[in-house]
């Protein structure tokens, strides 16, 4: 099991109030990268993530209520200035090439580009929980019935405003290689609740490629956590072959 939390004040006989963080604990799982499941365990997740969405939409927001983006100026940084995002900088990764480089350059040129054509529409960006990899999921014994209640979702730590379909390519993080057979189940699921436009459909390699460099500044900021020392520079390879690949597709002429 897994903890769940939330923060409320407590009036003290003093006067004065603490926030106080109150436990609690959720039955489940967290799913396996190599459990022959793993489709089936994103099919409901698809459902579970729309159902966020629908909420996060109804949800009548209280006054003073603010959480940053997930949008480019987030992850990069302002054109033309060095420092990097939130998360750091891609270009401090460690074993970063030469070859890399420039194939990742190409990379957030071309993501500047289409994610502002692309825009931020209240259809397609929104309130998110942004950060759906698989180890902020728990699947318990019920999920085989196909409903919400077999899914817990924890770690709200990074909701943010983003593209509706950032939540997809979080969820597909570190496992990037294998997104288009997630993909399928996933969708089949989130669109029971809501439609796709052709547009948002097409974007989805995109936001794959947009959280591939944000999780590789987060790892080069972070060169001390345990996930930098299990990937190593292979995280960074293997983004430079699915960026190529990304490029062939999606690049324009000035791109590559």
């Amino acid at each position: 099991p897994r903890a769940r939390w939330g923060a409320s004040p407590v009036a003290l006989d003093s006067g004065d109030s603490r926030l106080c963080v109150v436990f609690d604990f959720m039955a489940g799982a967290v799913p396996e990268e190599d459990s022959p499941l793993l489709e089936s365990h994103f099919e409901l997740l698809g459902l579970v993530t729309a159902r966020l969405h629908r909420h996060a939409a109804r949800w009548r927001r209280p006054r003073g209520f603010v959480r940053f983006r997930w949008d480019v100026e987030a992850a990069f940084g302002s054109e033309g200035q060095a420092g990097g995002g939130r998360w750091g900088d891609w270009r401090a990764s460690v074993g970063l090439s030469r070859e890399a480089r420039a194939v990742f350059e190409r990379v957030e040129a071309t993501l500047r580009r289409r994610l502002s054509a692309f825009g931020d529409g209240a259809a397609r960006f929104g309130l998110c929980h942004c950060d759906l990899r698989l180890e902020n999921l728990l699947v318990t014994d019920t999920w085989r019935a196909g409903g919400v209640e077999g899914m817990g979702v924890l770690d709200f730590d990074d909701c943010g405003f983003s593209w509706f379909l950032y939540d997809f390519a979080a969820a597909v993080s570190f496992i990037e290689e294998r997104w288009d057979s997630l993909w399928e189940g996933w969708r089949r699921a989130y669109e029971r609740v809501h439609k796709l436009s052709v547009e948002d459909i097409e974007e989805v390699p995109s936001l794959v490629m947009f959280r591939r460099l944000l999780l590789t500044a987060w790892l080069a900021s972070h060169a001390d956590s345990s996930p930098a020392a299990r990937l190593g520079s292979s995280y960074v390879e293997g983004g430079a072959v699915l960026g190529e690949r990304y490029l062939s597709c999606y690049g324009s002429a000035r791109d590559l």
